[in-house]
C-alpha cells in the first residue's frame, strides 16, 4: 500500500485530473448552456455577433445627427448645400424641360441647335456631378469628432444623383450628337425616334423630380429630416442587438408544422430503420460465424467495408446510385428522391442499414463467439432441430449483447442527420400540413437535427434552431432516461 501511494501520489492525480476534468465539463457543458441561452432570443445572423466597428459607426453617426441638427454653424452650412444642390437640379430640369419642348417641334430644328441643347445640359450636369462632395463635407462627421462610414445623409442620393448624371450625359446627349450627324450628312430622322428620345426625356425629368422633393423636404423641414435619419440610426441599432423573447420561439415551433412533421419523421423513421439494420446485422454474423461457410473470414471483413467508407464519400455513392432516371438503382426500383416523399423515406432506411449492420453485427459476433459449444451440442443430442437450438438456446445467450446493440442504433436513429442531408437535403420540398396546427412549405423528410441544421445555416434563425435543439435533447433525455430504466430491470 505504501509502494502504490509512492507511485501515484494524490496531489499529481489531481493536477492530472482537475484540468482534464475542468476542460471536459466546458466543452460538453457551455455548448448546451450558449444555446439555452440564445434559445430564449431573437438570435440572428446581424445580431448574434454584430461587428464592432458598424456599431460603433452607426453610434457616431446618430451622436452626428444630433450635433448637426443642434449646432447652428453646421446647421447653416447643411441648409446651403441643400440648396445649392436644389439650385443644380433646377438648371438640370430647365434644360430637360427646353428640350423637350424643341423636340416637339422637331422638323424646325438644325443641327446647331441639337449640339447647344446638349451643351447647356452638360454645363448644368457638371455642376450636379460635384454636388454630392458638397453634400458630404456639410455632413463630416469626422471633422466633428465622430469618425464613421455611414452617411447622415440618405446614401441613395447619391446614387441617385449619379444615376441622372448618366443616363442624361450619356444617352441622352449621346443620341442628341447622333441626330446631329445624321442631319449633317443628309439622313431623315424618324418620328418615332423622336418619340423614344422624348420618352428618355420624360424618364431623366421624373428622375431629378424624385431627388428635388427629397431636398426640398430636408431643406424646408431641416429637424424633421434630422429626426427621421436619427430614426433610421435607432432602427440600424436595435437590428443589431439580440433581445430577449421569452418562450415565443418554442411557441412558434410548437406551431411549426415543419416541426412537429421532423418529429413524427424521426420517430416513424427509427421504428422502421432500428428493426431493419439489427435483424440485417444478425443475420449476417449467424451465417459467417457458421464453420460450413468456405472462407468466412474473408466474407467477414469485407463486409465490414461499410464501417470504412467516410460518410461523405457513401452518401455521394448512394445519391448516385439512387440519381433520378439515371442511377443503376434508380432505373431499376423506379424511386426518384427529388419528387416522391416515401421514395426518399424508403432509401434513407436502405443507406442507414447499409451503414449500421457492420456493428451490429461484429456485437453479435462477438456474442456468438461466448455461446456454449456444449449447451448447443446437448441439444444436438436431445434431439432438438435447428429453430429450437436456435430459439431456446442460442438467442437467449446472445440476447444481452443484442438488445443493447439495438439500444446505440436507435440513439443514433433519433440523431439521424448526414443520411437525409447527403441524400436530398430531407426532400423533397411539399406542402406540409398538420392537423390543428396548419399548413407550410418545407422539406418533408427533414428529422429533427437536420431542421435544426437548416433553420441555423440556411435561414440564420438561430434563436429558433436552439429552441429546436432544445427540444430534441429532452426527447434524448426522455429515450436515455428510459434506456436506463430498462437496463436497470434487466440486472
Amino acid at each position: 500500500m505504501s509502494e502504490r501511494r509512492a507511485l501515484y501520489p494524490r496531489r499529481v492525480a489531481l493536477l492530472l485530473i482537475a484540468p482534464s476534468l475542468a476542460l471536459y465539463l466546458f466543452f460538453s457543458i457551455w455548448p448546451i448552456a450558449y444555446s439555452m441561452g440564445i434559445a430564449f432570443t431573437d438570435a440572428n445572423e446581424l445580431n448574434i455577433a454584430p461587428d464592432p466597428s458598424k456599431v460603433t459607426d452607426l453610434e457616431n453617426a446618430k451622436k452626428c445627427a444630433l450635433i448637426v441638427g443642434s449646432r447652428e454653424d453646421l446647421r447653416s452650412l447643411a441648409l446651403d448645400s441643400l440648396r445649392q444642390l436644389h439650385a443644380y437640379l433646377d438648371s438640370v430640369e430647365e434644360s430637360l424641360i427646353e428640350l423637350r419642348n424643341s423636340l416637339s417641334a422637331f422638323g424646325q430644328l438644325n443641327p446647331q441647335e441639337l449640339i447647344e441643347l446638349k451643351n447647356n445640359m452638360s454645363s448644368s450636369l457638371a455642376y450636379l456631378r460635384t454636388a454630392p462632395r458638397g453634400i458630404i463635407k456639410a455632413f463630416n462627421c469626422t471633422s466633428i469628432g465622430y469618425p464613421t462610414k455611414e452617411y447622415i445623409i440618405d446614401p441613395a442620393l447619391e446614387g441617385n444623383i449619379s444615376q441622372v448624371v448618366g443616363f442624361v450625359g450619356e444617352r441622352i446627349s449621346g443620341k442628341l450628337e447622333e441626330m446631329a450627324f445624321r442631319i449633317i450628312v443628309g439622313e431623315t430622322i424618324s418620328g418615332a425616334e423622336v418619340d423614344a428620345l422624348v420618352l428618355d426625356v420624360d424618364q431623366a425629368l421624373a428622375m431629378v423630380k424624385g431627388i428635388r422633393e427629397s431636398v426640398e423636404y430636408a431643406a424646408l423641414s431641416f429637424d424633421e429630416f434630422i429626426s427621421r435619419i436619427i430614426g433610421k440610426f435607432d432602427a440600424e441599432l436595435n437590428r443589431l442587438q439580440m433581445k430577449f423573447v421569452g418562450l415565443r420561439n418554442f411557441n412558434e415551433l410548437l406551431r411549426d408544422p415543419r416541426f412537429i412533421n421532423s418529429i413524427a419523421k424521426t420517430i416513424t423513421f427509427t421504428v422502421t430503420s432500428v428493426p431493419l439494420k439489427v435483424l440485417l446485422g444478425v443475420l449476417l454474423a449467424m451465417l459467417y460465424s457458421s464453420p460450413t461457410i468456405y472462407g468466412r473470414r474473408i466474407w467477414r471483413t469485407m463486409l465490414l467495408i461499410p464501417w470504412a467508407i467516410p460518410i461523405l464519400l457513401a452518401g455521394s455513392s448512394w445519391k448516385i446510385m439512387f440519381l433520378p432516371g439515371r442511377g443503376p438503382l434508380s432505373v431499376i426500383t423506379g424511386f426518384d428522391y427529388n419528387n416522391y416523399e416515401w421514395h426518399s423515406f424508403l432509401i434513407y432506411n436502405l443507406f442507414e442499414a447499409w451503414l449500421a449492420y457492420p456493428f451490429v453485427m461484429t456485437v453479435t459476433m462477438g456474442a456468438l463467439a461466448g455461446v456454449s459449444k456444449d449447451l448447443i451440442e446437448a441439444s444436438y443430442i436431445d434431439g432438438a432441430g435447428a429453430w429450437f437450438r436456435l430459439r431456446k438456446v442460442v438467442f437467449p445467450q446472445i440476447a444481452g449483447p443484442v438488445i443493447f446493440a439495438a439500444i446505440l442504433t436507435t440513439g443514433a436513429s433519433l440523431q439521424a442527420f448526414m443520411v437525409p442531408l447527403l441524400i436530398n437535403g430531407g426532400g423533397p420540398t411539399q406542402t406540409i400540413s398538420i392537423p390543428w396546427v396548419g399548413s407550410r412549405v418545407g422539406n418533408v423528410n427533414e428529422m429533427m437535427v437536420l431542421f435544426g441544421y437548416n433553420r441555423a445555416y440556411r435561414d440564420k434563425d438561430y434563436g429558433y434552431a436552439a429552441a429546436a435543439y432544445i427540444i430534441v435533447i429532452l426527447i434524448l433525455m426522455i429515450y436515455i432516461a428510459l434506456w436506463l430504466k430498462f437496463a436497470k430491470s434487466r440486472r
